[in-house]
């Protein structure tokens, strides 16, 4: 099997390898040319030879699209980049990473960028960028290279927390997002500070620069303080004196408040939504019970008011 060439250039593009396979013997360009014919000739051991005449379209190649996902782990000096690459632009992408700044121009050329690429391409990639400053925003982009040139994602920002040794640093994952506390026990964090205990229900949670951590509860004590030296004793901002976090009981988280000199329950969050689920049932029963009535008398008057009731009557 030979290719003859390429008819209106003279041959020189294409050629058959060992395994009977066409392929080009240089880069086309669809500026160029964005079309080649060629014609093959099979011949067999005994001379027969047959030929076959094909028209190669050039795709128009065109820089790689990549995406620039939210960036996820934000800590103090850290941060991880996830990007994906789109499409590739008909042409073998050779790199892809991030580019971060503080200026709102982030470009791979740009003054005051720091370029990180991927270990290798892939479709889906992260990039962890380590250095970064304690409380600043920084501008993001993810870019793909290839042929044709480099493309960039989405640009996005993010800011640094003030630390790295967060309430949650020294936690074991548990799965589903949950974390396990050695003295505060199972917490669901999430990135807005919220944070969800197993047992005293969500909580807005502030490290104290001092050490220990604030929590804010709406359904008791508001702002309270604690850290792992002291719990379950906890201090109240409110009414500036401690309490002892006795447990669950009776589906109550039970508190005993030394300023009150008293025990204190409130209902955990199970209960209340039984609560509130009973309250719903019984309002739809009232209601389904005041239909009931309300059919029943105009039921009544109907029968009463009828032509039937009526001649009743009258007989």
């Amino acid at each position: 099997m030979e290719s003859l060439g390429e008819k209106d250039f003279g041959g020189g593009w294409f050629t058959i390898d060992h395994n009977g396979r066409l392929t080009t013997t240089q880069v086309l360009d669809y500026e160029t040319q964005n079309s080649y014919s060629i014609r093959v000739r099979a011949t067999d051991k005994d001379g027969l030879s047959v030929e076959k005449d094909f028209v190669v379209q050039v795709k128009n190649a065109f820089v790689p699209i990549v995406r620039t996902e939210v960036a996820t782990g934000i800590k103090a000096q850290r941060v991880k980049i996830n990007g994906e690459i789109l499409a590739n632009g008909y042409s073998p992408i050779n790199e892809i990473g991030a580019v971060i700044s503080k200026q709102q121009s982030v470009k791979l050329d740009d003054e005051g960028t720091v370029i990180k690429p991927a270990n290798k391409v892939s479709q889906k990639f992260d990039i962890l960028m380590i250095g970064l400053e304690p409380e600043t925003t920084y501008y993001f982009r993810t870019y793909a290279i290839n042929g044709e040139g480099a493309s960039y994602g989405a640009l996005q920002r993010f800011t640094t927390t003030n630390s790295d040794n967060g309430p949650w640093t020294q936690t074991k994952s548990i799965g589903n997002g949950w974390v396990h506390s050695e003295w505060l026990g199972d917490v669901y964090p999430t990135e807005n500070n919220w944070v969800y205990h197993s047992e005293l229900g969500w909580l807005y949670a502030k490290q104290n620069a001092s050490g220990g951590v604030w929590f804010y509860s709406k359904d008791f004590l508001g702002w309270f303080w604690t850290d792992s030296k002291v719990y379950p004793f906890v201090y109240s901002n409110k009414s500036r004196s401690w309490a002892y976090y006795k447990g669950i009981m009776a589906q109550h988280r039970v508190f005993f408040h030394f300023g009150q000199n008293s025990w204190m329950a409130v209902a955990s969050e199970e209960l209340t939504k039984k609560r509130e689920s009973k309250k719903e049932a019984a309002k739809k029963g009232s209601s389904r019970q005041t239909e009931k009535k309300e059919a029943s008398v105009w039921g009544k008057n109907r029968d009463e008011k009828s032509p039937e009731s009526t001649a009743r009557q009258k007989r």
